[in-house]
């Protein structure tokens, strides 16, 4: 083998090491980004449920601005299965007054949690916490 070429292959190493890492990391912060983005909308849409189910009439105008907010964002980072369950919600009135409205509202939020911590919080605790009640 030449010498050059025996020289120059730790350079190319070093060169191509350094790019590999700048791509991965790249990647990383983007995936991580993108993680964070879900997070906060999944949030805002939860918190502008509760100030929309609230008995205080001013909050319900910027709570809907939220929703909205939230809802679009998730659109475009929440998961799949989020994005029909809220469908779903909104389809059968997005009412957190009555049982079946509860459930369905329960149903997006443990899925919420489930795409970022596995645990096993049941439907029953997530009631009590959401609604200070059980729904059986």
């Amino acid at each position: 083998m030449d010498k050059t070429l025996i020289a120059l292959l730790p350079f190319f190493g070093v060169v191509t090491g350094a790019f590999l890492q700048y791509i991965f990391t790249n990647l990383r912060e983007r995936q991580s980004q993108k993680k964070q983005l879900k997070i906060k909308a999944y949030a805002d849409y939860a918190l502008a449920a509760a100030e929309l189910s609230s008995r205080d009439k001013n909050m319900h105008a910027m709570a809907r601005v939220k929703l909205t907010d939230a809802k679009v964002r998730i659109a475009i980072y929440g998961s799949e299965q989020v994005v029909k369950y809220i469908a779903d919600f909104d389809r059968n009135g997005a009412n957190l007054a009555n049982f079946e409205g509860k459930k369905r509202f329960i149903k997006i939020i443990k899925t919420m949690r489930a795409e970022n911590k596995k645990d096993n919080v049941t439907h029953e605790d997530f009631a009590q916490v959401l609604f200070s009640s059980d729904l059986t």
